[in-house]
């Protein structure tokens, strides 16, 4: 499965607009997109078609991204914003980063756990 991002056409490494979002529209958001053909629009109507193109991320990538978005104080994943709907001030879908980091390492710390544990009654 694959996600997708902005991506400054200009950076060595994954560089993508930061957003504001959260309660008080102050926090920094980064934008997930779903689809190839969401991003792809976003560009457009930002009209960064000369500097941003689509990255595409694979699960481990995205997750390595969020992490460093994390570790850089970016609270927000923006899921597939709208540009003219943002531009309005509309409410936009947004996931809280630490909140999902928090329930993947979980999640894993509880498969290690369990597989640690099978391994103990062979």
């Amino acid at each position: 499965m694959s996600a997708y991002v902005i991506a400054n056409r200009a950076a060595e490494f994954l560089d993508t607009p930061v957003f504001f979002a959260g309660p008080s529209g102050e926090e920094e958001a980064i934008a997930v997109f779903t689809t190839r053909s969401n991003a792809q629009r976003y560009i457009e109507e930002a009209g960064w078609s000369d500097e941003h193109d689509v990255g595409e991320l694979d699960d481990s990538q995205l997750l390595q991204w969020t992490v460093k978005a994390h570790q850089q104080g970016t609270q927000y994943l923006a899921i597939d914003p709208d540009r003219k709907r943002q531009l309005t001030g509309k409410q936009q879908e947004i996931i809280v980063n630490e909140a999902k980091l928090a329930d993947y390492a979980e999640s894993l710390t509880r498969d290690i756990l369990m597989s640690t544990r099978q391994d103990d009654s062979e």
